[in-house]
């Protein structure tokens, strides 16, 4: 299929990219507050939770996506059937390939087969509609839409909303894509249309560091029981904001233990496009991702910091979460 983005300029391109994001998620963002703490719900296999909300605002995205770039592919958390995860392959950042090619792919539709398959598509979107639906769900103002253009399996552009908090983030980030220089267009990240960048200011003891609920333990190793950590803690219960706080210079670094691709995609980019280190704690870089395998029980244990020297203060006391990686 052509791409009609392809006869695009780069800045006509990025400007129209950005222009959907804002639109797709002020158009859905009235229903999802509406509905904030008011909804229940249920739980999937894997552990995590689900609602009405996020179906309905999946579904809203998806078909915003496919009228808008038909030519790109999706991936998200809530369009495949999560009694699936049982199926899938090694969690490593490389599965082996299990999908069917011939079967329906668009939104809504996809077969058991497909089940978080990425797309064999040069543009794709990682969407979670809402990240952090255990604050959604219990009134906690702390969850987000999140939206991530990955171009041959690597972001390039980062979207995340967070209703409750009137705020917006993006950012470009180029710097591991293989985007050709001649698609490149804007540079940096930015909120609610301002830029933000790390923290560069010397570790101190009143800085901030946020940890998951499943990185937490890390702390309560008994060869750590004697050291103090070097600043004080948060926890916010949303992965997109917590690896955010990095990227608009509210804290020094955050870990998570077990994010999916559709938790890290569009803060990928938002964050090192703000300056931060991105620190794969097993090892294994999540991008670039590889068109037909699938990704619903692979995770990404994640430190995210805003200085690569802080690498030496933070890692010894979260390295042991990528042990807690589901396999």
């Amino acid at each position: 299929m052509t791409d009609r983005m392809d006869k695009l300029t780069p800045e006509q391109f990025w400007a129209e990219i950005l222009a959907f994001c804002q639109t797709t998620c002020d158009r859905i963002s009235p229903k999802l507050l509406q509905d904030f703490g008011k909804v229940s719900a249920s739980e999937k296999t894997d552990g995590s939770l689900i609602t009405r909300a996020d179906e309905w605002a999946d579904g809203e995205i998806c078909r915003a996506i496919a009228a808008a770039f038909p030519a790109h592919g999706i991936l998200s958390e809530e369009n495949s059937s999560a009694e699936n995860s049982s199926a899938d392959s090694h969690p490593d950042s490389r599965p082996a390939s299990n999908s069917d090619s011939n079967s329906d792919s668009r939104p809504g539709t996809q077969s058991e087969a497909q089940s978080h398959t990425f797309p064999d598509t040069d543009w794709c979107w990682v969407i979670d509609p809402i990240d952090g639906t255990t604050d959604f769900t219990r009134g906690i103002p702390i969850w987000a839409t999140s939206l991530g253009l990955l171009y041959q399996g690597t972001p390039v552009f980062g979207y995340i909303n967070v209703p409750p908090l009137n705020q917006a983030f993006y950012g470009y980030w180029y710097g591991d894509s293989v985007l050709p220089p001649d698609r490149h267009g804007p540079t940096g990240a930015y909120c609610n249309g301002q830029p933000i960048q790390v923290d560069r200011n010397p570790l101190t003891p009143n800085h901030l560091f946020s940890f998951c609920t499943r990185s937490i333990h890390a702390l309560q190793r008994d060869e750590l029981r004697s050291q103090k950590f070097p600043c004080k803690i948060r926890m916010l219960g949303a992965s997109t904001y917590n690896l955010l706080t990095v990227a608009m210079g509210a804290t020094l670094g955050g870990v998570e233990a077990t994010p999916k691709i559709w938790d890290i995609a569009a803060v990928w980019a938002i964050a090192q496009a703000a300056g931060a280190t991105w620190i794969a704690l097993d090892d294994h870089l999540p991008f670039p991702l590889v068109a037909q395998n699938r990704y619903s029980s692979c995770s990404y244990p994640t430190l995210a910091i805003a200085q690569p020297a802080l690498a030496e203060a933070f890692r010894p006391f979260v390295q042991s979460v990528a042990a807690a990686k589901n396999h």
